[in-house]
C-alpha cells in the first residue's frame, strides 16, 4: 500500500477489491496455502492507519472463507535512527531489523527452524570485529572457537570470542595484534559447538569480507559527528545547522527537506558551515528530513516539527 497511498489520489475501493482478487488468484492455483499480506516500513500517520486497516481487514476477511491461512504482518516504522535512504526509502539497517522482525514472525506461525547465517561482519575497533546474527548463537562448550582471521594473506592471531552479553545475536572477536589501515579483512569459520537457539549447528564461513571501518573516509564513517542541526524538535521552524569543514568542497551544496512521506518540501543550497534554513510557517508538526546532496556523498539528518 506505500505506493498507493504515499501520495494524494489513492483509490481505496480499487485497492481493497484487487487484493482480494490476487489472493482468490493465489488460492485457485494452489491448495490451501498460506498468505502473508505485509505493511511495509515507509509510511506514517494518518496513512499509516489507514492503510493497516485496510490490509487488516483483506487479511481477516479472507482467512474466514477457509482457503487457507492469510496472515497479517506490519513491520516496524523507519524513525530515521537507523537512517534514511535515498527517495526515504529504507536504508541497509532498517531492512535488516524488518527482515528479522518478519523471520522471527514465520518462525512463530510456522514452527520453522532458523539457520544461523552472519548477516553483518564489521571492524569496530583496530583489533575489534564485531559478527552480528540472524537469530541468538550459543556456544555450548562457551569457547566459541573456530574462527580464523587474515588481512590480505597475512592470518591474525585470536585473542578471544565471546558472546555480547545483552546481545546474544552477537559475537565479538578480539584479536592479538591491531589491523593495519587498508587491510582487506576476511574472516572463516570451521564448524564447531556453535549453536543458533534453535540447535541448529552453525555452518562453514568462508571468506566472508569483513567491512573495515579504519579505511572508510570522513563521509563514511559517521557523519552525524560531523553535522548537527538544532535545535531539536524545533518549534520554530527556522533551522540552525553546523558542518564540519571537510563535508564542504567550496562548491554551492543542495539540500532537500522532505517528508515521512517522501515529498520534497523545500530546496535549496549553502555554501557555509554554519547558517540558517528558513522555513517559519511552511511546516506541519511531524517529522522530516534534511538531506545535504554533496561532491562526496549524501547526508541525511531526521526533524521533528513541533
Amino acid at each position: 500500500g506505500t505506493n498507493d497511498f504515499s501520495t494524494p489520489g489513492g483509490d481505496s475501493a480499487l485497492f481493497v477489491n484487487n487484493y482480494f482478487r490476487l489472493i482468490d488468484t493465489i488460492q485457485a492455483k494452489y491448495t490451501m496455502p498460506d498468505i502473508l499480506c505485509l505493511l511495509g516500513p515507509m509510511l506514517s500517520e494518518p496513512t499509516l492507519s489507514m492503510v493497516r486497516n485496510y490490509i487488516s481487514f483483506v487479511a481477516d476477511s479472507a482467512n474466514r472463507k477457509g482457503n487457507g491461512n492469510v496472515y497479517f504482518f506490519e513491520m516496524s516504522q523507519q524513525t530515521g535512527s537507523l537512517g534514511i535512504g535515498i527517495d526515504y526509502h529504507p536504508t541497509v539497517a532498517q531492512h535488516i531489523k524488518n527482515g528479522m522482525e518478519l523471520t522471527n514472525y514465520i518462525k512463530s506461525i510456522k514452527s520453522w527452524k532458523i539457520n544461523p547465517l552472519v548477516i553483518n561482519a564489521k571492524l569496530t575497533g583496530t583489533n575489534h570485529i564485531k559478527l552480528e546474527f540472524n537469530t541468538s548463537v550459543i556456544d555450548s562448550v562457551n569457547d566459541y572457537s573456530g574462527f580464523t582471521v587474515f588481512g590480505d594473506d597475512e592470518e591474525y592471531a585470536i585473542d578471544t570470542v565471546y558472546r555480547d552479553p545483552t546481545s546474544p545475536d552477537i559475537l565479538h572477536i578480539l584479536l592479538v595484534p591491531d589491523m593495519e589501515k587498508d587491510k582487506r579483512i576476511n574472516l572463516s569459520y570451521t564448524p564447531g559447538t556453535i549453536y543458533s537457539e534453535d540447535s541448529v549447528k552453525l555452518g562453514p564461513i568462508n571468506y566472508l569480507v569483513v567491512r573495515n571501518n579504519s579505511t572508510y573516509n570522513v563521509i563514511s564513517v559517521n557523519t552525524s559527528q560531523h553535522a548537527i542541526i538544532f535545535p531539536n524538535p524545533n518549534d520554530s521552524g527556522i533551522i540552525n545547522f553546523h558542518m564540519d569543514e571537510t563535508l564542504l568542497t567550496g562548491k554551492a551544496t543542495l539540500y532537500e527537506l522532505i517528508d515521512s512521506k517522501g515529498i520534497t518540501m523545500a530546496n535549496g543550497t549553502i555554501q557555509k558551515t554554519d547558517g540558517q534554513i528558513d522555513l517559519k510557517g511552511m511546516l506541519a508538526k511531524g517529522v522530516y528530513y534534511l538531506k545535504f546532496n554533496m561532491d562526496n556523498g549524501v547526508l541525511t539528518k531526521s526533524i521533528v516539527i513541533e
